[in-house]
């Protein structure tokens, strides 16, 4: 089962300096909150930092000089809630049962206009997934969501159900599988164990008999997906979205003049098609919009470095395609050579297509609950030195769930396919890490 608490916040204001929002918590109860307003800085990464009182930097990219600092910055942003919020999260989850539920904060940020952009996008930005109150972070106790929405009358939204006949994936895998040549002239590293996340995708249809589905399928490249926008496009305009209603990028984000983008192949072997968050959002509109209007992918999950993190000028790739109305998963920091992004994906996807359908039968799958599952796997990472835990950001426009027709098919295949998940992403199976970023 699933619970799930509200924090809300309104649109911000400046006042003197300070950051001010009326927030409201659980059945909307109001109170004005004052946050320091953060010193903007921009680097390597696109970062933006916070102040704290004792003058040290820490801000939401963490970035490896600011490991240290983490937990006092959760700290702070979680007092600035006050004392009523705090006692929120024990009354929304102390009664009987509790330990049965799927516990969600959902943070409720208002929708930027061009009056307020950027002090909601400031707002929005500020490192939420490091709340910390006094014993834990907060995203290791619950599921911690972003959600934007149009209005704080629409809290909480209904849930938005999407029904299947199997788990289908749109893989997506610019120069996962270029020549070591050509990355080389194109100044990228190799993603080698991006090979073994796509390869370890493909082997899933045929553990599940066909349960999970990868699309699109290829003669010379069997493992690989779509490399191409022009090649993404066509297969969102045929309708591939409503067959295959999750789609998982693999590559490389960078932050190209000062906005993070999603690296895609040309024809041109000698260039990088860099693309930002407003080009997918029109290709995404496009598509929509044009007859006979296609369904979007109602789930994005983008394993590259940035994909989580706000430009200069815009709210990034994740928040961007979130307006959507689609559930974006991404990371606003780098993802290093190591074996993170393989895990998230393999908890998520394994959460969402088979563990629900098997404890909770009576309920819906739905990706609130996979993304918890996702995080608490990086989180058990002891070894955690990038915070990976951390910098992976969730946003969730409703709690989308499935219905998936044939549950008994899904019942009967998926003990058979735990031994085989199980080989698919026990990091000892690989002498090599997974490579993004």
């Amino acid at each position: 089962m699933v619970g799930g608490l509200w924090w809300s916040f309104g649109e911000p204001r400046l006042e003197n300096g300070e950051i001010v929002t009326d927030f409201y918590f659980q059945i909307g109860r109001h109170i004005e909150l004052r946050f320091p307003w953060p010193v903007r800085r921009f680097d390597g990464a696109g970062g933006l930092s916070l102040q704290l009182d004792n003058g040290a930097a820490a801000g939401p990219r963490l970035a490896p000089d600011l490991i240290s600092n983490r937990q006092e910055t959760g700290r702070k942003l979680y007092e600035i809630l006050g004392k009523e919020a705090q006692s929120s999260l024990i009354r929304a989850f102390a009664h009987p049962g509790t330990d049965s539920f799927e516990r969600i904060l959902y943070l409720h940020f208002p929708t930027p206009s061009p009056e307020n952009k950027e002090l909601c996008l400031t707002l929005e930005d500020l490192p939420w997934e490091l709340l910390h109150d006094g014993e834990e972070f907060i995203s290791w106790r619950y599921s911690l969501q972003i959600i934007r929405a149009h209005s704080l009358e629409a809290f909480p939204q209904p849930a938005k159900r999407i029904d299947v006949s199997c788990w289908g994936i749109l893989l997506v895998t610019p120069f996962v599988f270029a020549s070591p040549g050509r990355l080389q002239n194109l100044g990228l590293e190799a993603l080698h164990h991006g090979m073994v996340e796509a390869r370890a995708l493909r082997s899933l249809e045929k553990q599940t008999h066909g349960l999970i589905q990868v699309l699109p399928h290829k003669a010379k490249q069997q493992a690989g997906g779509v490399t191409t926008i022009p090649e993404l496009e066509s297969l969102l305009r045929g309708g591939y979205a409503k067959r295959f209603p999750m789609l998982h990028f693999i590559g490389h984000g960078v932050i190209y003049n000062d906005e993070p983008c999603l690296c895609f192949e040309c024809e041109e072997e000698d260039r990088i098609d860099y693309v930002p968050a407003e080009r997918l959002r029109k290709l995404f509109m496009e598509t929509r919009d044009a007859p006979p209007h296609p369904p979007l992918p109602s789930v994005i999950f983008l394993n590259a470095c940035a994909s989580s993190s706000r430009g200069r000028h815009s709210a990034g790739i994740a928040s961007g395609l979130h307006d959507l109305g689609m559930c974006v998963i991404g990371y606003n920091a780098e993802i290093h050579d190591d074996d993170k992004p393989l895990l998230a994906a393999e908890s998520f996807y394994k959460s969402l297509c088979l563990d629900q359908s098997v404890q909770n039968p009576q309920s819906n799958p739905n990706v609130v609950t996979a993304i918890g599952s996702a995080r608490r796997r990086l989180r058990d990472v002891r070894d955690d030195a990038k915070t990976a835990w951390g910098s992976l950001r969730a946003y969730v426009p409703v709690d989308i769930s499935f219905t998936v027709h044939g549950r008994g098919l899904v019942e009967r295949f998926t003990q058979k396919v735990y031994s085989h998940f199980a080989q698919w992403m026990n990091p000892g199976e690989y002498t090599d890490h997974l490579s993004i970023g």
